[in-house]
């Protein structure tokens, strides 16, 4: 399996570049230690490898381009991690949604999501903030900044998007 990750000597503070992100040492130590928080090019290094996994599925952008809102719409069903207030992360998706619905793992329930937040759901989604329904799954929050390593495995949010819309349509 192709990752586009390579191991580089060109800069002595380069661990790994994966695609176009060059993680340093510093993201090599952030990732040994479960009480570190992940930032931005981790998670954009995670979504790269997800997205060469899964390229029928959109999303995947770097969570940077959420901050000014340049993150461009999705055009298909998408996955999406973005931070919230600058102390969380969550994971979206569209995967098995109907029109104007998104799913969102949260270990916190969804909870007090920010104007911000919401702003950029609806600009993903297309539509109005008024005009969208978030359906929460809570998530088990792990020890330290890890869980999200646990969380954006594909595999996993793809089981239990498959469970909320199956017993979703049993109802």
């Amino acid at each position: 399996m192709d990752l586009t990750a390579e191991l580089s000597g060109d800069d002595e503070d380069t661990w790994v570049t994966i695609c176009t992100v060059q993680l340093t040492m510093y993201h090599k130590a952030i990732l040994a230690s479960p009480k570190s928080w992940l930032d931005d090019l981790v998670i954009t290094a995670a979504q790269y490898m997800l997205k060469q996994q899964h390229p029928s599925i959109d999303g995947f952008q770097p969570p940077a381009l959420s901050q000014d809102f340049t993150m461009i719409p999705p055009q298909e069903q998408f996955v999406q991690i973005i931070n919230v207030n600058k102390n969380h992360w969550i994971a979206l998706s569209t995967v098995s949604c109907q029109k104007a619905c998104i799913i969102m793992f949260d270990c916190n329930g969804g909870k007090e999501l920010p104007k911000p937040t919401l702003k950029l759901i609806s600009a993903l989604l297309q539509t109005q903030e008024n005009q969208f329904s978030v359906e929460f799954v809570d998530v088990q929050m792990q020890e330290g900044s890890h869980y999200l390593l646990w969380r954006i495995s594909l595999p996993f949010v793809m089981d239990k998007i498959q469970q909320f819309y199956c017993i979703n349509r049993m109802q």
